[in-house]
């Protein structure tokens, strides 16, 4: 029986593959491909997706909403980045109506998100403009646009995003049409154990960590001792991660993911969790943060 539903499509491949295998052999290609194929699907699975299958040296996976697809990409690309054996992904993702048959799925979404992963290279993440629409707005601050591109079946070419998935200090990734404006009188009032701080653009820079010397200091054992800084840029704060277990944050009103080496625009308000989750016994580490 056919189901009809509104998913996100997502492909990852190892890139030069068939390379490694010539280069190395079977066996020793294997030995490296193998575990890489085994941590994207683990991550697809942890990040409320599904592998629907393999295809050579990469997966096919559906998530519920594009929001999922995202943060599953950038956790797959942060996983790969940390390992030395000579892999790199390409990520494309597409959201929009699927059919889903005999555990297959199919339709334009499957076709357009075949063909936005196939114009990735290594270490990149690609998605569509109609994507990055229903996106969150958060997420949105995220992307950059990079072009248009031609689909198969399709009269007009289709618009085509990067996801930035890690920190450049020369990146601009606010220059984007689909986001919110910047606000140029933009506050950020932060709490945490009963102390606020009140930032304006003004405050370029803004720690946070284990280390005296930041501007907001915690003795939290899962804290590194520069676990994260604040910066103003582009009319928006963005919280960047450098720690080593990572920033969960949480804005109100969706749900709590993990920043790791990676940054995000905070908007509205929520809660950040310094190497712990906002929630259960780190509810009461967590610094709360509201943006006005």
């Amino acid at each position: 029986m056919n189901q009809t539903l509104t998913a996100a499509v997502l492909f990852a491949d190892v890139e030069g593959s068939t390379a490694l295998y010539e280069r190395l052999g079977d066996a020793a290609a294997l030995s490296r491909i193998g575990p890489c194929m085994a941590r994207m699907k683990a991550i697809v699975v942890g990040g409320q997706g599904r592998v629907i299958k393999s295809i050579g040296d990469g997966i096919m996976c559906l998530f519920p909403n594009p929001a999922d697809a995202l943060r599953a990409a950038v956790d797959m690309q942060i996983a790969q980045a940390d390992r030395d054996d000579g892999l790199a992904l390409r990520i494309g993702f597409h959201a929009g109506e699927v059919i889903l048959r005999d555990g297959d799925v199919y339709g334009d979404t499957v076709n357009v998100a075949s063909r936005i992963e196939e114009m990735a290279k290594g270490e990149q993440i690609l998605t569509t403009g109609p994507t990055v629409a229903m996106l969150p707005e958060y997420l949105k601050h995220g992307v950059r646009r990079v072009g248009q591109i031609d689909v198969r079946g399709k009269e007009l070419p289709v618009d085509s995003y990067e996801v930035i998935w890690r920190w450049s200090e020369d990146l601009t990734v606010m220059e984007n049409p689909v986001t919110q404006q910047p606000l140029p009188n933009a506050r950020l009032w932060l709490r945490y154990r009963g102390r606020e701080h009140h930032l304006s653009c003004a405050d370029r820079e803004f720690t946070i960590g284990r280390e005296p010397g930041c501007d907001l200091v915690t003795p939290q054992p899962r804290a590194s001792r520069l676990h994260g800084r604040i910066e103003y840029r582009g009319g928006v704060f963005v919280l960047l991660d450098l720690s080593a277990n990572g920033t969960f944050v949480h804005f109100d009103g969706d749900r709590e993911f993990l920043l790791r080496r990676s940054f995000v625009p905070l908007r509205g308000s929520g809660r950040i969790g310094l190497g712990l989750s906002t929630t259960g016994a780190g509810a009461e580490e967590a610094v709360e943060f509201r943006c006005e």
